[in-house]
């Protein structure tokens, strides 16, 4: 199982297929690099060189307690493509993976060779708001995402059917199936949310300028769901970016899992040379 040292943490990472370089980053809570790895990326490796790699604090990566800021996500980013010397990269996130390669992409662009953003949070800190993004608050998921408890307290809740709907597939199922795999989801969301820095972070992260948006000259791939909390800045994407293409699938901020062959299908159209 490959292991990347970068900036004093260990980080899992998988590389598939080979040609012309694609990094893929998850989105925070929920994400590793299965979200990739199971689904779209082996379609692109039949491409491309697919780079993939759980962020600080989850799937198999180093878990600290600080570094959850944008900076340092970045910084984590740079560190581990750094082999790829001056290749220009091709960067795919989803979420707050969305913000890490749009923000390395506005701090180096000549790295970039093009770019796509699944559901880009704008301003940054509405991921720190988790009601934005799914029908409960911080404070109710840190009460309800109890490892021993977790089945119990959601079939208590009148709402639990349409928290359940808006849990990535994976989760879900786990949650449907009493899966082992629920405990670790369930101890890694009560660590971030609880025990780390995740949240006081990305309330602490500024919104990106329209202005600073303007130079970003590569190619932008936005992708956002016609149900999602977030659609309205795919608008303000497609307006201020120089060289966008918006595209809108039917389902909310969990497309990774929703609308994999449809998210699958533009992304390969996308990063074909």
């Amino acid at each position: 199982m490959p292991f990347l040292e970068a900036n004093g943490l260990t980080f899992h990472t998988q590389t598939l297929g080979s040609g012309q370089p694609v990094v893929m980053i998850h989105g925070m809570f929920f994400g590793n690099l299965a979200a990739w790895y199971f689904h779209t990326a082996p379609e692109l490796a039949k491409h491309h060189e697919v780079f993939m790699y759980d962020t600080r604090g989850h799937g198999k990566s180093t878990r600290p307690e600080t570094g959850y800021d944008l900076a340092t996500m970045t910084s984590d980013l740079n560190a581990l493509v750094e082999s790829y010397g001056n290749t220009p990269l091709d960067i795919v996130g989803h979420s707050y993976g969305a913000l890490t390669a749009l923000r390395f992409a506005l701090d180096q662009p000549q790295r970039v060779r093009r770019l796509a953003l699944i559901e880009l949070p704008l301003p940054p800190h509405r991921l720190a708001e988790t009601e934005d993004l799914l029908p409960f608050t911080s404070a109710q998921m840190k009460e309800i995402f109890q490892a021993d408890e977790l089945r119990s307290r959601l079939s208590q809740r009148e709402d639990s059917e349409e928290i359940l709907d808006s849990l990535p597939e994976s989760v879900r199922g786990s949650l449907l199936h009493g899966k082992r795999g629920i405990q670790r989801i369930a101890r890694n969301l009560r660590y971030l949310l609880s025990d780390s820095s995740l949240i006081p972070d990305l309330r602490a992260e500024k919104d990106i300028p329209d202005e600073e948006l303007a130079e970003l000259s590569c190619p932008v791939l936005c992708i956002y769901g016609d149900e999602s909390k977030l659609r309205g800045v795919g608008d303000r994407l497609e307006r201020v970016l120089p060289n966008p293409t918006l595209i809108e699938l039917k389902g909310g901020h969990y497309l990774l899992n929703e609308r994999a062959p449809e998210v699958t299908a533009a992304l390969d159209d996308f990063l074909k040379d």
